[in-house]
């Protein structure tokens, strides 16, 4: 059943495959924008896998915002998930020849990520069901999607981590989960800030320590 305001979807009938995750000995640093960039080696790792490209052959634009979409594509290319091709399109918003149509349907049979509720779509000028595939994602969204991705069992302590997540959060085990095996962190001032649209590089960042966490 589908709740109000979160996502939800038909459930998948197929499941893609899982590859082994290849090891990178050698990261490239090609864009002239991530010189000294704490997250430059995680970039250059899914760079190198395929899962990101730069704006331009030397930018890499690190502060930029990324697509649900854009998403899909890196999370099912750097957690090795490929090679499904689902037997008719399961979101109204994403059809065969869209460049992510392949790696939202992966995601989705894989159980990673999913569409929108009846409610919000239509809010969107969107057809039931939907994936909203230009929408940014935010960093509450991505750690979720991680997680999923990286196969945790969900955490949910009785006190949380960040004062802006607390229990009644819907993201709150997820966020508390990706905190305890290493794969996010918060700011100084002791908040995670999960409605903030992910950046690229933070995006990078918590994707190659799910990956390797994995």
């Amino acid at each position: 059943p589908c709740t109000p305001g979160l996502p939800c979807s038909p459930t998948p009938t197929n499941t893609p495959t899982r590859t082994p995750i290849p090891t990178i000995t050698q990261i490239p640093n090609g864009f002239v924008d991530i010189s000294g960039n704490v997250f430059a080696n995680a970039i250059g790792d899914l760079y190198t896998r395929g899962a990101v490209s730069g704006v331009d052959s030397s930018h890499f634009n690190p502060s930029g915002t990324s697509t649900r979409a854009q998403f899909a594509k890196v999370v099912v290319i750097a957690f090795s998930i490929y090679d499904y091709t689902p037997p008719s399109p399961d979101f109204t918003d994403v059809q065969p020849g869209y460049f992510a149509y392949s790696y939202i349907e992966a995601g989705y049979a894989f159980g990673i990520l999913n569409g929108f509720d009846e409610a919000t779509c239509n809010a969107a000028g969107a057809t039931f069901p939907c994936y909203l595939p230009n929408r940014p994602i935010t960093r509450a969204q991505l750690t979720k999607l991680v997680v999923n991705a990286d196969g945790y069992d969900l955490i949910t302590p009785p006190t949380p981590t960040f004062s802006d997540v607390g229990p009644n959060n819907i993201f709150y085990s997820f966020v508390e989960t990706a905190h305890t095996h290493g794969v996010i962190n918060g700011y100084p001032d002791g908040t995670f800030r999960p409605n903030n649209n992910i950046r690229r590089d933070e995006m990078c960042q918590i994707v190659y320590k799910g990956v390797y966490n994995f």
